[in-house]
């Protein structure tokens, strides 16, 4: 058995070498984790699309990578409704998906959702991924984050790069 072990790894003119060059492949791979969550409650009585308070940037390293995007969304409400919520990549709508949030007998539901969308942004920019939710039927009032025992609940936002 032989082992090499050497300091360091050059190309012919000297610079270092890629992961292509050493024909190594990383597709698939996170390149990176951004993290956020928050307990603040918010509130929509109209059917107006309204900031969660998850929002959160990342600078993709490559233009190929993809974005996931993941969003837990902890939702109250009283009487029978339905509610969307939605991702934004800076100001542009991307993904929106609808729930129906109801209650029961007793009153108050708490409604636990979670939204996945994996984006292909093209850029090595900083961008900004923000969740906003509406109540789409109903005449109730849609609270996130918050339920009726007076116990915040939270809500959290992960990006992931994934290399493409």
């Amino acid at each position: 058995m032989s082992t090499l072990k050497v300091d360091t790894i050059q190309k012919t003119n000297g610079s270092a070498p890629t992961l292509a060059d050493l024909s190594i492949s990383h597709a698939g791979s996170i390149l990176q984790t951004k993290f956020t969550q928050t307990s603040t409650e918010v509130t929509v009585a109209g059917t107006t699309w309204t900031d969660s308070g998850l929002s959160l940037a990342i600078t993709p390293k490559a233009t190929s990578s993809t974005i996931l995007v993941v969003a837990g969304c902890c939702f109250d409400v009283e009487t029978a409704d339905n509610a969307s919520i939605r991702i934004l990549r800076d100001s542009t709508n991307i993904h929106e998906q609808a729930y129906m949030a109801y209650s029961s007998a007793t009153g108050w539901h708490i409604e636990r959702d979670f939204v996945q969308y994996e984006d292909s942004p093209s850029t090595t920019s900083a961008i900004t991924y923000k969740v906003q939710f509406q109540r789409t039927t109903g005449d109730s009032t849609l609270y996130m984050n918050y339920d009726d025992s007076g116990k915040e609940s939270l809500s959290s936002l992960t990006l992931m790069e994934i290399a493409g």
